[in-house]
């Protein structure tokens, strides 16, 4: 009887294909690995994410406890004075790991109109590991509760609600309630006898004897009479109080927003604001030199798109058109190639949001090249 073959059976030419396209695969791979040093460059993504150091060790209950008792205190961060940007920080950390916080960013307008923007938080700081090989380097979660920011007559609220404890990695440190939907996000902290930084800023002791005038009158209690707007009842559920009209309406901020949006809108609308007939590239790049690279390229503001002991050197080519707009952009970060992308993407959506002033008639677009090394 004659044998059956199979109609699923491949011909010797598919099977020659598979093999052929299967070799292609590899030598491409060796060819990446090779050419950009891929492996490198995945341990490297590695080694960027998380703390910056290295050989943390996880901190006993009682260490931590006894490095918050004495962290405790009234702490200020404040700028060099002058020039046409200024930050006072103040932080209130209290021994059970709560934090009261009020920034205020002071910066000039190109009119010379003198501005500010408030931020106020409250937080938990939970110490979670030490550095063997940093001094007084300490790894810390930063649970962000509430927040309020004010710019001009303007105020808007990112807004969390306090609930029973749930099971999650601060469950066994906050033992009362937590903040449902609260934002956590790592913090490296230098800590020791002499010395207390905190997100990348020396603060030093407050006078005891101006404590009273430490944040501006009455913001801790509206922030703090915005965080208790929770009913906690003996079940595992929680309301929210119907008390708002004892509360002033504030509009929610978009989850992400830091000050350089409102300090960006505020230039933006400025320069959007004048029309001329003729706009020189020297006035683009002067603006670029003066406020807006200084004010928002700056090394603190991009830690994460840099690698650690290496400089950053950024170029961007892009074209400016009648309205004052920015289009065409191209963006070149070096660094490793793993997480150029990203690099790239960061940058790109700051300076594709910078506006120039316009003019009257349209024109072909401005071409520039901006250059800038972080260190």
């Amino acid at each position: 009887m004659p044998k059956k073959f199979s109609s699923k059976s491949k011909n010797p030419f598919q099977r020659a294909t598979v093999i052929l396209v299967a070799l292609v695969i590899v030598v491409v791979f060796i060819n990446l690995v090779t050419q950009t040093d891929l492996i490198n460059n995945i341990i490297l993504a590695f080694e960027q994410s998380g703390s910056k150091y290295e050989d943390l060790v996880e901190f006993s209950k009682e260490e931590r406890d006894s490095t918050i008792k004495r962290m405790a205190g009234f702490w200020e961060f404040r700028s060099e004075e002058g020039g046409d940007f200024r930050k006072v920080d103040r932080i209130e950390l209290k021994e059970n790991g709560y934090i009261w916080r009020v920034e205020e960013f002071f910066y000039t307008m190109p009119t010379g109109e003198a501005k500010s923007i408030v931020h106020a938080t409250h937080a938990y700081l939970h110490p979670s590991s030490k550095s063997t090989g940093k001094l007084g380097g300490l790894n810390c979660v930063l649970r962000t509760f509430n927040q309020l920011w004010i710019h001009g007559d303007d105020t808007c609220e990112i807004q969390k609600y306090i609930g029973l404890n749930t099971s999650d990695a601060l469950s066994d440190v906050i033992a009362d309630v937590v903040v449902k939907e609260s934002y956590d996000r790592s913090v490296d902290v230098v800590f020791n006898d002499s010395t207390f930084e905190f997100e990348g800023e020396r603060l030093n002791p407050f006078s005891s004897n101006a404590i009273a005038s430490f944040f501006p009158e009455g913001l801790i209690e509206l922030l703090y009479d915005r965080l208790r707007n929770i009913t906690v009842d003996d079940s595992a559920s929680y309301s929210l109080e119907d008390n708002k009209s004892s509360r002033q309406p504030f509009g929610q901020c978009k989850a992400d927003i830091d000050y350089y949006d409102f300090i960006r809108d505020a230039f933006t609308g400025h320069y959007q604001s004048i029309t001329l007939q003729e706009r020189e590239e020297a006035m683009v790049d002067e603006i670029i030199a003066k406020y807006y690279s200084p004010l928002f390229i700056t090394a603190q503001r991009f830690a994460d798109v840099k690698e650690k002991g290496k400089k950053t050197r950024i170029e961007a080519t892009f074209s400016v058109n009648w309205k004052g707009v920015v289009e065409n952009l191209k963006i070149d970060v070096s660094g490793s190639a793993i997480d150029k992308k990203w690099r790239i993407e960061n940058i790109a959506k700051e300076i594709s949001q910078w506006k120039f002033p316009a003019l009257e008639k349209e024109i072909n677009p401005q071409s520039f090249v901006f250059r800038k090394t972080l260190p």
